[in-house]
C-alpha cells in the first residue's frame, strides 16, 4: 500500500512539473506576444505621427501648409475671443513670382520659395507664431497676442530680411532682386466675426500693396 501511494504522488509531482513547466511556457509565449504588441503599437504611433506631419507640413518649404494654417487660426481666434488679445495677420507673396519662373526655371523657383519661407521662419520665430505656405507663392504669418504695432515691425522685417537675400530677379519690373508685398490685418478677435473674414480682410489689404507699388505692406482698414 505504502508503495502505490508512493508511485500515486510521484505521477503527481510529476504531473504538477509538466504543468509548471507548461504554465512557464504559456507566460513565455504570452510575454513574448505583449511585447510585439506593444512594438507594433509604438511602431503605429510612430506612423500615425508621420501621417499627421505630412498632412500638415508643406513638402517644398518644409513649413505649415494651409491645411495646417486654418487649424490654427480657428484656434487661435478662440482662445483670444475668450481673452479679448490682439490677432494680427500677414498675408504676403513673391512679387512678379510667375516671371521669375519664366527667366530662371521651376526649379530656381522652387529654391526661391524655400529660401523665402526660411527667412519667415527667421523673422517670426516665437514659439506661438505660424509662418505657413497659403498656396503658391503666398505665405501667411499668423502673430497671437500681437498688436497692429507688432505686426508692422513684422512686416517691415520681412520686407528687409527677403531684400538681404539678394535673389536676382530680371523680370520685376519693380526690382533687379526678389521683393514682396504683404497684406495686415489686426484685431481683437469676436464671436460676431469669423476667421475667414479676418483672412478676407488681410487679403484686401495684400491686393492694395500690389496696386500700390509692391514691395510694401497695407494695412487693413
Amino acid at each position: 500500500m505504502d508503495e502505490q501511494i508512493k508511485k500515486y504522488l510521484q505521477h503527481i509531482e510529476e504531473k504538477v512539473q509538466d504543468l509548471t513547466a507548461s504554465l512557464h511556457q504559456i507566460e513565455s509565449q504570452l510575454t513574448k506576444e505583449i511585447n510585439q504588441h506593444k512594438q507594433a503599437q509604438i511602431a503605429f504611433q510612430k506612423v500615425k505621427q508621420e501621417l499627421q506631419l505630412l498632412a500638415t507640413i508643406d513638402s517644398l518649404t518644409q513649413i505649415p501648409n494651409r491645411r495646417c494654417f486654418d487649424q490654427y487660426l480657428n484656434q487661435e481666434w478662440i482662445r483670444l475671443t475668450r481673452e479679448k488679445v490682439s490677432l494680427s495677420l500677414l498675408l504676403c507673396d513673391v512679387d512678379f513670382f510667375k516671371g521669375y519662373n519664366d527667366v530662371y526655371g521651376h526649379q530656381a523657383g522652387d529654391k526661391c520659395l524655400q529660401m523665402v519661407a526660411q527667412t519667415f521662419k527667421q523673422v517670426a520665430q516665437r514659439p506661438a507664431d505660424l509662418v505657413a505656405r497659403y498656396g503658391g507663392d503666398e505665405f501667411t504669418v499668423i502673430l497671437p497676442n500681437t498688436d497692429l504695432n507688432g505686426a508692422i515691425k513684422i512686416a517691415e522685417k520681412l520686407l528687409t530680411e527677403v531684400a538681404k537675400l539678394q535673389l536676382p530677379h530680371a523680370s520685376s519690373d519693380i526690382s533687379q532682386i526678389v521683393t514682396i508685398s504683404i497684406g495686415i490685418a489686426s484685431q481683437i478677435p469676436t464671436r460676431e466675426q469669423s476667421p475667414e473674414a479676418f483672412v478676407s480682410k488681410a487679403d484686401r489689404a495684400l491686393y492694395q500693396a500690389k496696386a500700390e507699388g509692391k514691395n510694401r505692406f497695407f494695412v487693413s482698414s
